[in-house]
């Protein structure tokens, strides 16, 4: 559900550690999930034995997963990289405490959205559709969804990046001078860029 996906970027957003971990532990455990699903699909004919053997399989789906998530990592991180960025044109002053919050986000959504994702989101409908056996639950299990999507998302871009458990990162990632050198040759040279080809 693209709702539950945004959540969990904004999520990032204003936690870009814990919340990044926990987005991204969710999309690796929905991926095992689908993956093993489909297992048990092909051995549908032994039912029994298939059932049985599901959680035995799910561990070895968890480590499939995890590298099929390291081999989309690259696609991830350009989008972490765009949206750096973004966020270094777009915030003049002590910019990359909240460029790395926007790049946990981004990495969330390229693996929740972008290449690859199809098999977490596929899970995601199931529980959905597990959930909402009649029209009434689902408009409750819909409800609460956008609640959800829009309360992380309000968060996300009016509050500051929390980095708990390591706050202290914070201070040190806006206030480390070779950061700010970089900060402002990229602004420098990516404004150069704008008016290059905008003018």
């Amino acid at each position: 559900m693209l709702l539950v996906v945004l959540a969990g970027a904004g999520l990032s957003i204003l936690l870009p550690v814990a919340g990044g971990v926990i987005a991204l532990t969710a999309l690796l455990a929905l991926r095992a999930g689908d993956l093993t699903r489909n297992w048990a699909a092909r051995h549908r004919a032994k039912r029994g034995a298939a059932a049985a053997m599901s959680a035995l399989v799910y561990p070895g789906m968890l480590v499939w997963s995890g590298i099929t998530m390291i081999a989309l990592a690259p696609v991830a991180l350009v989008a972490a990289g765009i949206a750096v960025m973004l966020t270094i044109l777009a915030v003049p002053a002590h910019p990359f405490a909240q460029a790395a919050a926007y790049a946990s986000g981004a990495i969330v959504l390229c693996y929740g959205l972008g290449p690859g994702s199809s098999a977490p989101r596929r899970q995601l409908g199931r529980i959905y559709a597990a959930m909402a056996r009649s029209p009434g639950g689902a408009a409750v299990i819909l409800f609460f969804a956008a609640a959800l999507c829009l309360a992380a998302l309000v968060a996300a871009f009016s509050q500051l990046p929390f980095y708990w458990p390591l706050e202290h990162l914070r201070v040190r990632i806006d206030h480390w001078q070779p950061l700010r050198d970089l900060a402002r040759t990229l602004r420098t040279t990516l404004m150069s860029w704008y008016h290059q080809i905008f003018s």
